[in-house]
């Protein structure tokens, strides 16, 4: 049994896992446990950054512990950059995050809900 330690925020957040279980189902699992948005985090493990679409299990990813010495495996967890964009429209602000790899189609989108407006007759400067 692999327990992995979440450092999110200075806080240790412990989760067992299976060396057969996805590591990126064992990352979605903190994050709910923690009420976070899962596309805006990311995971740091020996100063590298976990990539977790290679879709690999616990086990591939950390190699065999040593159950004699307890081994916990130290993960840290940071917020995604964000960005903000400011639309404004009739008269008021409307501030959107965003990340650098949103599409901007995608971006009007979030605007168009927010403000809660049809874009027939609205041109962007």
């Amino acid at each position: 049994m692999y327990e992995i330690n979440f450092k999110y925020k200075g806080q240790d957040n412990i989760i067992k896992c299976k060396e057969t279980q996805l590591l990126i189902d064992v990352c979605k699992e903190f994050a709910k446990k923690q009420n976070l948005d899962f596309d805006n985090i990311f995971f740091i493990h020996d100063e590298e950054k976990l990539n977790l679409s290679l879709n690999l299990y616990v086990g591939q990813q950390f190699g065999p512990l040593n159950s004699e010495k307890n081994e916990r495996i130290e993960i840290f967890v940071f917020k995604e950059n964000a960005y903000s964009i400011i639309f404004k429209y009739a008269g008021s602000d409307y501030i959107i995050n965003v990340k650098l790899t949103d599409k901007m189609k995608d971006v009007i989108s979030k605007f168009k809900l927010k403000a809660n407006i049809d874009l027939q007759n609205i041109y962007f400067n």
